[in-house]
């Protein structure tokens, strides 16, 4: 079943009562894409909770006719909109690697699902936790010398260095292109 990855994820954090996956199964969206669709970070994109039920994607955000890529999720990972973002881009565009499941869940629904099911608000603090933590991980990643950077995100994500195209790679890296193609052949799983 295409939910059970989502509901093994969840009920790790706090078991779900049978009304709960109920009303869960009820409201989930289900959005599949091949490896080189994109879209528009847009409503209803933004406004909904997305888990990576497989494959690989990227956000990517243009300026000044430069394309960064600010994020990699793979499977398992949870993509949320920023607080009070709700209409307002934070990236341009969701780049798919490799054919993708995403499962989302409407914010708009949070409210309900909390007052009804209580048990859900520990399971979305987690989530936002979650989130929170990466996010600053990214951020102490980026203080790292560009060879430890390279390796760890080896250690964590082989697959990228397969999957994405070395200008992704290099940017989320914030290298070179030139300095990947120096480091990578270096990198083991060790």
């Amino acid at each position: 079943m295409e939910t059970d990855y989502l509901f093994n994820y969840l009920n790790s954090i706090r078991p779900l009562s049978p009304d709960l996956k109920e009303f869960l199964v009820a409201n989930l969206i289900f959005d599949t894409f091949n490896a080189g669709d994109q879209l528009p970070y847009r409503p209803p994109i933004s406004t909904t909770i997305y888990f990576v039920n497989y494959g690989l994607i990227s956000g990517t955000h243009t300026q000044n006719h430069t394309k960064s890529t600010l994020w990699f999720a793979k499977e398992g990972s949870f993509i949320l909109p920023l607080p009070g973002s709700t209409g307002k881009q934070f990236i341009d565009r969701i780049e798919f690697l490799k054919p993708t499941l995403l499962i989302g869940f409407e914010t708009s629904l949070i409210k309900r699902t909390i007052d009804d099911f209580p048990e859900m608000l520990s399971i979305f603090m987690r989530i936002i936790e979650q989130n929170r933590i990466e996010s600053n991980n990214r951020q102490l990643f980026l203080r790292l010398p560009s060879k430890e950077r390279c390796s760890q995100l080896f250690k964590l994500m082989p697959n990228l260095f397969i999957d994405s195209n070395s200008d992704q790679l290099a940017s989320y890296l914030n290298i070179s292109k030139r300095q990947l193609m120096r480091i990578k052949p270096h990198l083991t799983t060790k």
